[in-house]
Order: structure tokens, then sequence, then C-alpha cells
């Protein structure tokens, strides 16, 4: 069953921007109108789950978002955590603590 979006935003609600399937940024909803959710000059569509982006005198939409639920939550909370692994410069480590890091990846 398919959860109609524009009937659940409301002042305060949590939703993830979304673009080419990873999490761009978690807004906080600031302001609602019947067609939009707002958070300072972010818009979203109520009705379609689109994020508006403006450039220059263009407006357009590339990026959709999700009302947060557990699933999002847990998603985004990995997705940073692989963020801060990948930066880190394993050279720098020494050999002790890359074999535990090995043996946890095992």
């Amino acid at each position: 069953m398919e959860t109609k979006i524009k009937d659940m935003l409301e002042v305060g609600d949590r939703i993830y921007e979304i673009y080419n399937d990873r999490f761009k940024r978690i807004y906080t909803i600031e302001r609602v109108t019947k067609t939009l959710a707002i958070c300072g000059e972010n818009k979203f569509k109520r009705n379609s789950r689109s994020f508006i982006q403006k450039q220059g005198s263009h407006t357009w939409s590339a990026s959709f978002y999700e009302l947060e639920n557990e699933d999002l939550k847990r998603g985004f909370k990995k997705e940073l955590m692989i963020s801060k692994i990948s930066k880190i410069d394993f050279r720098k480590l020494d050999n002790e603590t890359l074999s535990k890091i090995l043996k946890l990846s095992k």
C-alpha cells in the first residue's frame, strides 16, 4: 500500500534527500503550504517526492526525498561510517592496528 507523502509532511518532520540512490542531506521541515514543504530556501513538492532545486533562473529536480523511517536512519548512519572509513590513511596505522582491522573484515 503506497502512502501519500503530502498527507504526512508536517512541520518538524525529517526528510532525506536522495540522489543517484545515495543520501545527500537530511532536512527538517520548517513550514508547509498546500503544495510545498519548506526548509530554509529548500522546497519540496508535497505530492510527488521531488526536491525543487534552482539553478540561475531555471527550476529543476533531479533528487527525490523520503520521509524519515528506521531503515533510512540505519542506511544513512552506515553510509556516514563508510565515508569516514574510506578517508582513513591506512599507511599511517601500525601493523597491530592493521591486523585487527583485517580480522574484523573477515
